[in-house]
């Protein structure tokens, strides 16, 4: 791994692809609030998207919330649980409350997650 690379040098080299029309938008994964801001401070172009993981577990509200505000999109993964980041936990599609609100709407506890994320305005990975 090369560490004299800086974030802000990847950006300018991501930029100079949308120059050239090799790419139309480019986009973070992972960012939080500060590490954009961060990005922001040498960028030329916005992020077009951040994707993060996002789920009834694990909403981020604060960064949803601060991502729209700057029109990046809020892209979510694993919006069913990420069964693998909390060992020990109950997955929200196993979760009891999802499974009631499934079975009295008559909709599959994944619809149930997947309708959450998209009433929040998330763009989503299943």
């Amino acid at each position: 791994v090369d560490t004299s690379i800086t974030l802000s040098d990847t950006w300018a080299a991501m930029e100079g692809l949308v120059h050239k029309g090799l790419v139309k938008t480019i986009g973070v994964s992972n960012f939080e609030v500060e590490e954009i801001q961060g990005l922001l401070k040498t960028a030329t172009i916005f992020p077009t998207v951040n994707q993060v993981e996002s789920h009834v577990y694990w909403s981020q509200t604060r960064l949803r919330d601060w991502c729209q505000s700057n029109n990046i999109v809020f892209e979510a993964y694993a919006p069913l649980g990420s069964p693998d980041r909390n060992s020990g936990e109950a997955s929200p599609i196993d979760d009891h409350a999802v499974q009631t609100v499934a079975k009295a709407h008559k909709k599959t506890p994944a619809q149930v997650l997947l309708r959450w994320g998209l009433q929040r305005d998330h763009v989503i990975i299943p």
